[in-house]
């Protein structure tokens, strides 16, 4: 049952015991639990200086949201080396900065920054990212450095995971999707690293303490995520046997032990981000919408089996807690800054930027003998559209555009965005290895007065 975002439906809805969080048009939205009660929990404007709000996390029974914040105010663009390094650059190279993400946490309506400020540097980007909390208050996420463009044409990322609380999760460079246990907090789930040659699910505690493999798969796992006893680990694949697995959290070796492949993914269509709702249900993203289906499920059809929660795409990270995340009110029935119920954002952009329907957007191309990706939107209003984007692979990423495109109010376009040699000698590199790179694109939409809106789309590329 597709549920329709009517203002009525948003202002009618009352938040009940527990509500899913989730990513939508670049701010953090709540939910109940059937998809009712749709609205704003952060607006963008509650995190200034920011371009996006994203990734949102919460303790399954916790009162408290982490989610990340990004900036462009330190964006660094390089054509200097163009042609230089033709193996290895593209045209167009750009880092961020330092802390160009920062973790940001929402509580009882108050948004507070927990990274330091974001900083100027020529040659890095770097920051946490998919921040999620502890019971105890402590946050735990993956904190990436990335540089490059300078000195011998080196262009590098390093990932480890970071616990506020000072624990030490030593792991492998590409390490990723760091999530603390709900039941055992010292341990920590991620994913980026590899057993015996194939992506591996891993469970550690700190300084390594019970490090276990639980799961593995010829695709990276997607943003795997915890159920609220801690027993059992959901992900999202892709590879040969692609769709949402749930696993035993006491695996100990690859294709192994508790195992069920729960939905089944259609020919080329990918889910993303699950998230255990309660011990009943599981919320993922497919397409830019959000569906829930039964945590039980075995083998389950999509989309038979499951039910649509979002309408209008934009829709992403999905997290589940327990508690009804209610902002305490002042007189007069205002809410305080940053949450509560009423069904608009407060920000400009929301109302008078367009907005893009991605839903047409495949999100598994195959590109190795086109060599484009190719993006389908429909825009709310005449606007131009700028792509840019890089490919997240081992040792270097890519970078992809600029492309720059004129949109005409709700007619569909098809983007193309060309990959050029360096990125194909990558991607070639990574498919040699088993390996399913990530085109991360960045879509910026911006009409004839200057509104402009940024949204971000993922796109697994195979052979």
């Amino acid at each position: 049952m597709v549920l329709a975002l009517a203002a009525a439906s948003l202002v009618a809805a009352q938040p009940v015991s527990a509500q899913i969080v989730w990513s939508k048009g670049g701010e953090i939205w709540t939910m109940n639990d059937d998809g009712t009660g749709q609205r704003v929990l952060v607006a963008l404007s509650a995190a200034p200086g920011m371009n996006e709000l994203r990734a949102p996390g919460a303790h399954p029974s916790g009162s408290a949201v982490t989610f990340e914040g990004s900036t462009w105010v330190n964006k660094v663009t390089n054509n200097g080396l163009c042609g230089t390094f033709p193996t290895m650059y593209p045209c167009v190279t750009t880092h961020y900065g330092f802390y160009g993400t920062g973790t940001y946490r929402w509580a009882a309506g108050k948004v507070e920054r927990l990274s330091p400020p974001a900083a100027y540097c020529w040659n890095c980007s770097s920051g946490p990212s998919d921040p999620e909390p502890r019971a105890d208050g402590s946050v735990v996420s993956t904190f990436t450095h990335c540089q490059g463009f300078l000195g011998d044409g080196t262009y590098d990322c390093d990932a480890a995971i970071n616990a506020s609380s000072g624990e030490a999760y030593p792991s492998c460079v590409d390490v990723a999707s760091a999530s603390p246990n709900p039941a055992t907090p010292s341990q920590v789930l991620h994913t980026g690293c590899t057993s015996a040659g194939t992506n591996a699910l891993v469970v550690t505690g700190p300084d390594r303490a019970g490090e276990r493999v639980v799961a593995c798969d010829d695709g990276e796992q997607n943003d795997p995520a915890w159920s609220p006893d801690g027993s059992q680990i959901v992900a999202a694949e892709g590879g040969t046997d692609p769709g949402l697995w749930v696993y035993g959290a006491g695996n100990t070796a690859c294709f192994a032990g508790a195992l069920r492949h729960a939905v089944i993914a259609p020919a080329g269509q990918s889910f993303w981000s699950p998230a255990f709702v309660g011990a009943s249900r599981i919320v993922f993203e497919s397409q830019g919408e959000l569906w829930s289906v039964a945590a039980g499920c075995d083998r389950c059809a999509f989309p038979g089996a499951a039910t649509q929660l979002t309408s209008g795409a934009n829709n992403s990270a999905p997290t589940w807690t327990s508690d009804p995340l209610v902002a305490p009110t002042t007189p007069g029935g205002a809410t305080t800054p940053g949450g509560g119920t009423t069904p608009t954002s407060g920000a400009a952009p929301d109302v008078v930027a367009p907005s893009a329907d991605l839903s047409k957007t495949t999100k598994t191309q195959k590109v190795g003998k086109t060599r484009k990706l190719t993006l389908k939107l429909t825009a709310s209003e005449g606007a131009t559209l700028t792509v840019t984007g890089a490919i997240k692979v081992t040792g270097k990423d890519p970078k992809l555009g600029p492309v720059t495109q004129p949109l005409v109010a709700g007619t569909p376009a098809t983007v193309k965005v060309r990959l050029g040699s360096s990125a194909m000698k990558a991607l070639n590199a990574a498919w040699a290895k088993r390996k399913t790179p990530v085109a991360r694109l960045q879509l910026t939409l911006k009409d004839a007065t200057g509104n402009s809106r940024t949204v971000r789309r993922e796109v697994k590329l195979r052979r």
